[in-house]
């Protein structure tokens, strides 16, 4: 099992979106068909959002699928969105992440109670704090 951070959950879990509840809770309904086969949770830095352009966020995405690691899947404000895995990390400007079959996801989330982020260098980029709308922060900026 990967290493996991004792810091995630609690407090931390205010400082998440959707995207990990979203993504965790789509793979669990896939597992559960037994329909999981070739999909990957991934956890990770993306240089910034909808609100907020140039800032490190923490997200959650689905890779993998029918077509063999060609399409990414993101859940956002619900909406489930289908991208080229090329686009999506070129767009989103993606660093650092952490990635999980489905059975690892699971297996976390029954051990942690929350859907993530589980790693330390992506707790650490939640812990820096995600500004609230109108409201300064000390957050990441993007490389």
């Amino acid at each position: 099992m990967p290493e996991v951070s004792k810091r995630s959950g609690g407090a931390l879990a205010r400082k998440t979106d959707a995207t990990f509840d979203g993504a965790l809770d789509w793979l669990a309904e896939r597992s559960i068909r037994g329909d999981d086969a070739g999909l990957t949770l991934v956890h990770g830095v993306v240089c910034g959002s909808l609100q907020f352009a140039d800032v490190e966020m923490v997200r959650a995405w689905i890779e993998g699928g029918p077509e063999p690691r060609v399409k990414c899947m993101f859940l956002e404000h619900g909406f489930k969105t289908v991208v080229s895995r090329e686009s999506f990390y070129s767009v989103g400007r993606v660093g650092r992440t952490a990635r999980y079959s489905a059975e690892e996801a699971l297996a976390l989330w029954r051990a942690t109670g929350n859907a993530g982020p589980w790693a330390p260098q992506l707790i650490a980029v939640l812990e820096n704090g995600i500004p609230e709308v109108g409201q300064e922060s000390k957050v990441n900026p993007c490389p």
